[in-house]
């Protein structure tokens, strides 16, 4: 969420009893009351993708390199096994082409040395994409809104002749994990040093940090194994799925919570760790409080998706725009962009 003790707390604009998401939630609720038409924030766990879906706008979590981050500004600098990136947050996915063909247009590898020297490509989609559907990482059931969003663009979309097949979640736990452990490796040492700058004790949301134990590098290098391990993995069953194109999922088990209960980043999470390209998109869809109920007898996966169950409250979201992920593999931003449009186009 976005949250700190100089501003307080910013609210989601839509309705001011739920989350802006975060961490860029002050960029995605300023461009959802259009007081900016265009906005950049960083994602390294979800920061661009859960800001834009709880406010029904749009961003593109770019891969590591492909737009500048040099000299930014960061609480964990020199942290690189999983890269922090820059991105753009609109309210038309046009939008986000503009920005990113511009940057990538300016040939920013020659100012900064982690940019990828790649021009902006053309890129042409298939007629019938394939897509694979995430419906559930089985860490986290998305809530009712977000599954009846899921199941009715899927539907639209093999109306429309697109090659559907369902996604194991099979390594999502492990690289979330992963996510977790690379996130406090130096002990939580980086962010005490910036608190401790300003006399600022840690808030609740940093908990983690402030009891973690400084890893040894031979358990770093070990972490970077097994995170390489798991990127080759899924890799590898990628491209046993012939032709995929894109994995369609949630963007998080929520439409929008309530302010203080955002409390998973793991279908976000899981692409920063394999350095996937992304795209968080509005559905068209809404929640709606008479008809997004948990099924009767349902069984959580784990207690974080039981806290997510009791949170729920269908009636403080009824109305709320629900976004989906649209995933590629590395470097694969153009694609993400030209086929994310094409969805929203077969979607009308």
């Amino acid at each position: 969420e976005t949250v700190n003790n100089c501003y307080g707390r910013t609210v989601n604009p839509l309705n001011r009893a739920l989350t802006s998401g975060g961490s860029s939630g002050g960029e995605s609720s300023l461009i959802a009351m259009c007081g900016s038409p265009l906005g950049v924030g960083t994602d390294i766990g979800g920061s661009l993708r859960i800001p834009a879906a709880c406010t029904g706008i749009y961003t593109i979590r770019p891969s590591y390199g492909r737009f500048p981050h040099f000299d930014a500004r960061s609480g964990m600098a020199g942290q690189e096994a999983v890269g922090s990136v820059h991105g753009p947050m609109a309210r038309s996915l046009a939008d986000l082409r503009l920005w990113a063909e511009s940057v990538v247009g300016a040939k920013p590898w020659l100012k900064d040395p982690k940019c990828v020297p790649m021009p902006w490509r053309e890129v042409e989609i298939k007629q019938r994409p394939k897509i694979a559907v995430l419906w559930d990482n089985l860490i986290v059931t998305p809530t009712p809104p977000v599954q009846r969003a899921l199941k009715m663009t899927v539907d639209k979309l093999k109306s429309k002749g697109y090659d559907v097949v369902d996604w194991s979640a099979r390594d999502h736990a492990e690289a979330l994990e992963l996510l977790g452990k690379f996130f406090v490796a130096d002990g939580g040492t980086s962010i005490r040093k910036v608190l401790e700058a300003v006399q600022e004790p840690f808030r609740p949301e940093m908990r983690d940090y402030e009891l973690a134990k400084e890893l040894g590098v031979y358990q770093l290098w070990q972490l970077q194994n097994a995170r390489t391990d798991l990127c080759k993995c899924y890799l590898d069953r990628w491209a046993a799925c012939e032709g995929l194109d894109a994995i369609l999922g949630p963007t998080t088990p929520y439409a929008a919570p309530k302010n203080g209960q955002f409390k998973n980043v793991s279908y976000t999470g899981v692409f920063n760790i394999l350095d996937y390209s992304s795209v968080s998109f509005p559905s068209g869809i809404c929640a709606n409080k008479a008809t997004d109920v948990y099924a009767e007898g349902f069984q959580p996966h784990t207690e974080i998706d039981r806290t997510t169950m009791e949170d729920y409250d269908a009636a403080a979201v009824h109305g709320i725009p629900v976004s989906l992920q649209l995933t590629g593999r590395r470097l694969e931003e153009e694609k993400m962009l030209a086929l994310t449009a094409k969805v929203i186009t077969d979607l009308i």
